[in-house]
């Protein structure tokens, strides 16, 4: 039987019959123009209040989606958001970037959050509190000031006092951290003598020849006489991961902090021979003045090894 869909019908009289069917007999009730079926069994059924189901626009677009509209569970309207959706109880809406998400270049996530609290990698270092240490990152990015200094050897955890000779040029390596950064001091720390003192900065050889190369920064001659830190002031853009070597040399014996042997750190490796020590660095001998150019020098192993220091300024 073919579908009658509410209010297509005229007005006709009062209980005209439309069919028989199985369910019973199909009228028209002129009383509220509204197709009923008289069961069987007498029960009378208002297909018009029954069918009369959820309504909603004339049209749509395909995979549109369709919210309620208003409470009585009986309408539909079509979805009108763009962006990302966002539900509150079931209920649609726009989510509000910064707000509900993370917005790119506008909003820096907290802490508490799961984000750094800050767009730069300074201020972010600073609000998660990272320390940075030797042969590593060489700043501790706590302190506003950056005033902490941090030995090149990898391995130097513990530190002792040694004397050393004049005009002998001593390099220790280090790695610059992964993130790059500037290196802005040089220093090593005298425990007693008096003479002067120059620091300088040499590239490595290369990738895959860690021996130390071009020389890069040098300072002048460093006037200092009993305890005290000797350092030098420099601006070096260092490259992620790349090898370092820290000079010094002197004109006059001196006693200097120095790492402990045992301590030592193995990035140069050691003696094939299989020695007991490690290699720590280089030392060759020059006559106090500007720093050599250097060629392929040999690594050194045993002995003294000063504690040279290095600091980055971001």
């Amino acid at each position: 039987m073919r579908t009658v869909p509410p209010g297509f019908l005229p007005r006709l009289a009062a209980a005209v019959v439309v069919a028989e069917t199985r369910w019973g007999r199909l009228f028209l009730d002129a009383a509220d123009n509204h197709l009923k079926v008289r069961r069987s069994d007498g029960t009378l059924v208002d297909l018009e209040a029954a069918s009369s189901g959820v309504t909603g626009p004339d049209g749509s677009v395909d995979g549109e989606v369709a919210l309620f509209s208003g409470t009585t569970g009986g309408v539909l309207k079509r979805a009108a958001i763009t962006g990302l959706a966002k539900l509150a109880s079931g209920v649609l809406s726009a989510a509000v970037a910064g707000t509900d998400y993370y917005a790119p270049g506008s909003t820096d996530v907290a802490v508490a959050d799961g984000g750094t609290g800050s767009s730069t990698a300074t201020a972010a270092r600073s609000a998660l509190g990272l320390d940075y240490h030797d042969g590593g990152q060489l700043r501790h990015a706590g302190t506003t000031s950056n005033t902490v200094l941090h030995g090149t050897n990898p391995g130097g955890g513990q530190t002792s006092t040694a004397s050393i000779s004049p005009n002998n040029l001593y390099l220790c390596p280090f790695v610059a951290p992964a993130r790059g950064g500037t290196l802005d001091r040089l220093a090593i720390e005298i425990i007693s003598g008096t003479g002067s003192v120059r620091l300088g900065l040499y590239d490595s050889t290369g990738p895959t020849d860690l021996t130390p190369g071009t020389l890069l920064v040098e300072s002048a001659a460093i006037a200092q006489s009993g305890a005290g830190m000797v350092t030098h002031t420099l601006s070096q853009q260092l490259t992620p991961g790349r090898v370092y070597w820290v000079a010094v040399v002197t004109n006059a014996a001196y006693t200097i902090r120095t790492v402990t042997l045992a301590r030592a750190g193995t990035l140069l490796g050691w003696p094939a021979t299989g020695g007991t020590d490690p290699y720590w660095g280089v030392k060759v001998a020059h006559t106090f003045g500007a720093l050599p150019t250097l060629s392929a020098p040999a690594f050194s192993a045993g002995g003294t090894i000063p504690h040279l220091l290095v600091r980055c300024s971001a």
